[in-house]
């Protein structure tokens, strides 16, 4: 049966019971319907959702309830396993319930096909103070709607909260869900400063999520007391901005706020920013000066040592973040000598045609200024050093004016991260 009970503007004092059992002719571990000694079905509905009761509790425009909610279903929680569902998925989580259907008994999955599902949904602007414990198979948060866990324990599938709404989880106040969304400027507010109750065992850490998501402009506000012991716990924590502009065309991601310097977050954190966009303009100059002289070795050998000296310059690339971040003076200026030696020789096998091995010897010294001030703090990221290159290489003319050439070198020193390089090319003088 499907049970469906709205509130607008109202008060609900008391607590909800949901008790459901599964139809006649349904079988959670199955069923041999053709009598062949082999279990094929479940039985029940030919449609699934038939097979599950519903009670779906709304409050909406500013209603308040104080109390409790509770299910009774029934769920196989002794030996259900995946294997015993025939023709039906899972609809609730019932964690460590699902085991292998053999001998070992390991747990594998935390879904169960219940009899009922217990929904709860706050709409524009209404509250939820629980009491005693709770537990439903999903929670809505919408509107400007707040929930207040105090004194009490609230455990559901699923939570999520959307446009300014609120989780509050006061002194002895225990929530455990799957999945936590905090979306469109929501928060979850953690202020227990007591997490050692009669609840303590059940949903001890005060927040316990297998995976938290905060976006859009969200809010994880842990305000616990500096030396608290795991006030909450998570898999997944993810801070993720949703990819979804607002109408000024800006991108908000969510924020987690720890308001202590000793917490050891234990979890895989997820930081999505694939809206963001960039843009800087800087201004660089540079130059380049080399000489050197060539010596012929006869008529078909050269020597030419040379020197060279070039720079390039950037200027700095302020800018400030949206947090208040200012990066100044950003600049960049590298300097490089150089001191080598060519040598090669040319083997004539035509008045066009002629091959040119040839060898490179050179000591090279750059020395790169990088640093900006971030907050006001100077940072050197510059760096200096020498280093030796050898390269050998040959040239073919094919033409007085058409060569090819093909060349590999070496680069030795102390922070060279790559030391060998090779070229291949063709080269048209005119």
């Amino acid at each position: 049966m499907k049970n469906n009970v709205y509130f607008s503007n109202s008060t609900l004092l008391g607590d909800v019971v949901f008790a459901s059992t599964f139809n006649a002719n349904f079988y959670p571990q199955g069923h041999d319907s053709n009598a062949d000694g082999v279990l094929d079905t479940n039985g029940g509905w030919a449609d699934d959702s038939l097979n599950v009761d519903e009670l779906n509790i709304t409050l909406d425009n500013g209603s308040k309830w104080v109390g409790s909610a509770t299910t009774s279903a029934n769920v196989d929680d002794e030996s259900t396993a995946s294997t015993d569902w025939y023709d039906v998925t899972g609809n609730s989580l019932y964690p460590g319930v699902v085991t292998e259907a053999n001998a070992w008994g390991r747990t594998i999955d935390d879904q169960v096909f219940q009899s009922g599902v217990f929904n709860v949904t706050l709409n524009n602007g209404s509250e939820w103070n629980t009491v005693n414990a709770s537990n439903i198979d999903t929670l809505a948060v919408n509107n400007g709607s707040q929930v207040n866990v105090s004194e009490s324990s609230l455990i559901s599938d699923s939570i999520a909260l959307t446009n300014g709404s609120s989780l509050n989880i006061g002194d002895e106040g225990y929530v455990g869900t799957d999945h936590l969304t905090v979306d469109s400027y929501s928060t979850v507010a953690l202020s227990s400063d007591d997490n050692s109750s009669i609840y303590n065992g059940y949903y001890t850490p005060s927040l316990l999520a297998n995976t938290i998501t905060v976006t859009n402009g969200g809010l994880l506000d842990i305000n616990v007391d500096q030396f608290d012991d795991n006030p909450f716990q998570t898999d997944t924590l993810e801070l993720t901005s949703g990819n979804i502009a607002d109408h000024n065309g800006n991108v908000v991601s969510g924020v987690f706020d720890i308001h202590s310097s000793d917490y050891v977050l234990n979890a895989d954190l997820v930081n999505d920013r694939t809206w963001d966009t960039s843009k800087s303009n800087s201004d660089a100059w540079g130059f380049g000066l080399k000489a050197g002289y060539d010596f012929k070795l006869g008529d078909a050998g050269y020597v030419t040592p040379y020197g060279s000296v070039s720079g390039l310059f950037q200027s700095g690339d302020d800018y400030q973040l949206s947090n208040d971040m200012k990066v100044d003076g950003q600049s960049y200026d590298s300097m490089r000598y150089e001191l080598g030696v060519d040598a090669g020789y040319t083997f004539t096998y035509s008045e066009d045609q002629a091959l040119t091995p040839y060898f490179k010897l050179a000591y090279v010294y750059d020395d790169s200024n990088n640093d900006n001030d971030v907050n006001g703090d100077s940072i050197d990221n510059g760096t200096e050093g020498s280093a030796v290159r050898v390269g050998l290489g040959t040239q073919f003319s094919f033409t007085k004016n058409f060569s090819a050439y093909t060349d590999a070198n070496y680069l030795g020193g102390g922070d060279v991260d790559q030391d060998w390089s090779a070229n291949v090319g063709v080269k048209y003088t005119w």
